[in-house]
């Protein structure tokens, strides 16, 4: 399904920690990947990738939530090419069972001094409030 349209990065979160990961990048021709999680969980974040990576970090959350302990996958790349150089990558999912823990995770990994340029993840983890304007100022801005 995702060979032709020639990707050059992809973010998952969720991701089971199995031959299958290993599988989908090589048979995607991905030449790199890094899995968030240490071998001995489950599932976690992941990012394949066509470029090098030149750093890579797994934050976990300070805190346990009521869908588990969360993380978020950072990563730079190593090109030069303008969509890819300079720019943190990241990856991560939200508790999609409580608001409370949702935002207190959004503030937990965008307090360090990296700058986000794409978050990909679990976007869904928001409710219909979560897009009111209301919302937004209150909770965001």
């Amino acid at each position: 399904i995702l060979k032709p349209f020639d990707l050059c990065l992809l973010a998952d979160q969720g991701v089971f920690n199995n031959e299958r990961l290993d599988e989908l990048t090589i048979s995607s021709s991905f030449l790199y990947s890094i899995y968030g999680a240490d071998r001995q969980h489950s599932f976690d974040n992941a990012i394949a990738s066509r470029y090098p990576f030149e750093s890579c970090k797994n934050q976990s959350a300070s805190f346990f939530s009521d869908g588990g302990t969360r993380s978020i996958l950072k990563c730079h790349l190593h090109d030069d090419h303008p969509r890819i150089e300079n720019h943190l990558f990241t990856v991560t999912h939200l508790d999609h069972l409580n608001d409370s823990n949702r935002l207190k995770q959004s503030k937990a990994f965008t307090r360090e001094k990296d700058f986000i340029d794409i978050l990909l993840g679990d976007i869904n983890a928001l409710t219909r409030d979560d897009y009111s304007d209301d919302y937004y100022k209150k909770n965001i801005v």
